[in-house]
């Protein structure tokens, strides 16, 4: 309401502005007298429709981006936002300019984290929503902040509030699978503590950990039943990490098995690995015997030859030795005779077809025959073995009593 004081008839009005709720609305302006000492004999009257139009000075940021599924930020990191932005062309009073046309576009203003989806958007009735454009904020790590800035022809270029992107974990990882370096032919050795430890990590879809994850437990198992796993195979979440210790796998040689990790509201994972077994000691695995039993026969082919195993400390066989195994007669007054040497073949040293022929001096002997191979220790036959050799040729003495005996 304005009033002016009325001169030789005439009214005039200077500074009226008109400040509009909504663009495009409609007002009319009304007179009123208020002549001193007439009681305003004159009728009121009203003026034109006039349509007030809000001429937009500046963009803002309507709406920012949001997530409620971000416990410890504002948005999902590397998840199209929830509550994507909104920009709007504004007057100075905060009023939109249904009228303003143009393209806004956003863009990353500050911050380590990656902004992708659509990047522009038109203007509609003033207001350029980005509801349908999926973008997104990928942090670099969790916690990682960001702006955003918005700038549209014509109108000066904003900058929002600062904004955090929340890393979710979705699924477990394998950050460091178990590994052994003396595991030559395969990932790890069997029946030992693993060398290299696992390490896991709770991650999201984009591979970035969630540091905000604690407290909670993941478990390690065998998928499969190729492998025993020994040790403690479960661990808590700190920072998003599980480090485990003192893990070993039995299993056979060259087996292949699955390891699998396993976490309350994440994705299980596995790393399939390969067993090694890296023989320790040399063990016979047959014993060289005539007829079932230790005596062994002068001059005559071991009934059953021995065999030779490559073994590790469990007794597992390592089907991966290389190189010779060498017999030899250790302690015992006997010569060995026959093809004395076998190579490995995967982790056997069969002498079943060298017809090894052990020749004694005397009449049960006691012997003790030795296996030798690189890189392993000696090992020894039962050494309660004895050999039945032909009786020594008789004294001069002993053969007369013979030749007269046999005359009468």
């Amino acid at each position: 309401t304005a009033t002016v004081q009325a001169q030789n008839g005439q009214a005039a009005f200077t500074d009226l502005a008109y400040i509009a709720t909504a663009d495009q609305e409609i007002f009319q302006l009304q007179t009123d007298d208020e002549t001193s000492g007439s009681g305003g004999d004159l009728a009121p009257q009203t003026g034109a429709s006039h349509n007030a139009d809000i001429a937009a000075t500046r963009i803002v940021f309507a709406a920012l981006p949001t997530d409620p599924a971000a416990p410890n930020g504002d948005v999902v990191s590397g998840i199209a936002f929830a509550t994507q932005p909104i920009v709007e062309a504004q007057n100075a009073s905060g009023q939109r300019d249904l009228n303003f046309t143009g393209t806004a576009t956003l863009a990353l203003a500050t911050g380590g984290a990656t902004l992708s989806g659509t990047t522009a958007v038109a203007f509609s009735e003033g207001r350029a929503d980005f509801a349908q454009s999926g973008r997104k904020a990928t942090a670099a790590t969790d916690g990682d902040t960001f702006a955003l800035q918005a700038a549209t022809s014509g109108l000066a270029e904003i900058t929002s509030a600062t904004l955090t992107a929340d890393v979710v974990a979705t699924r477990i990882a394998f950050a460091t699978p178990p590994a052994d370096p003396g595991a030559t032919n395969g990932d790890v050795v069997s029946g030992q503590i693993f060398s290299l430890q696992p390490i896991l990590e709770a991650r999201d879809d984009s591979g970035q950990r969630d540091l905000h994850l604690s407290g909670t437990a993941v478990g390690l198992s065998v998928a499969s039943a190729t492998a025993e796993l020994s040790g403690n195979n479960s661990q808590n979440w700190s920072s998003g990490q599980a480090v485990f210790d003192g893990l070993a796998a039995t299993c056979e040689d060259g087996s292949a098995f699955e390891l699998q990790a396993s976490g309350t509201g994440l994705q299980d994972v596995q790393t399939s690995l390969t067993c090694d077994v890296v023989a320790s000691k040399l063990v016979f695995a047959t014993q060289p015997t005539h007829g079932g039993g230790p005596t062994l026969l002068h001059g005559t082919s071991f009934e059953t030859q021995p065999v030779l195993e490559a073994q590790d400390a469990d007794g597992t066989r390592d089907h991966h030795a290389i190189g010779q195994v060498a017999l030899s007669v250790h302690t015992g007054n006997a010569a060995l005779t026959g093809q004395t040497s076998r190579d490995w073949t995967s982790g056997l040293a069969d002498f079943s077809a060298n017809s090894l022929t052990l020749s004694a001096q005397n009449d049960g002997e006691r012997m003790v025959l030795r296996a030798e191979a690189a890189g392993l220790p000696p090992s020894s036959a039962t050494p309660s073995t004895s050999i039945s050799a032909p009786p020594v040729w008789p004294s001069p003495i002993r053969r007369a009593y013979w030749h007269s005996t046999m005359a009468n």
